[in-house]
């Protein structure tokens, strides 16, 4: 069966159109994976960031205020679990 060709923009030869469409197709699934791959690094920033600012709040009060570091450990802790469950619910 002969199948219509394009010519390959770097050889010059004859490809079936069908190879230009399976690249273009290869090429566009790698730009959403890279995609995801920049949102999830921008996410897991993100929580870091926000970790490490509470964890440092959570050692400045406790210093000022040792019968609290029961009670803010608790809301660190909360706090932190909610920004891994952000992490493990946003589908990334």
């Amino acid at each position: 069966m002969n199948l219509p060709a394009n010519r390959s923009a770097n050889s010059g030869t004859l490809i079936p159109r069908w190879t230009g469409q399976a690249v273009a197709n290869v090429r566009g699934e790698a730009a959403v994976q890279t995609a995801k791959i920049h949102a999830v690094t921008y996410l897991v920033h993100q929580a870091q960031e926000a970790v490490a600012n509470i964890s440092e709040e959570e050692s400045r009060l406790i210093s000022r205020t040792p019968l609290a570091e029961p009670r803010l450990r608790y809301i660190t802790d909360q706090g932190t679990a909610q920004i891994a469950a952000v992490l493990r619910n946003s589908g990334l």
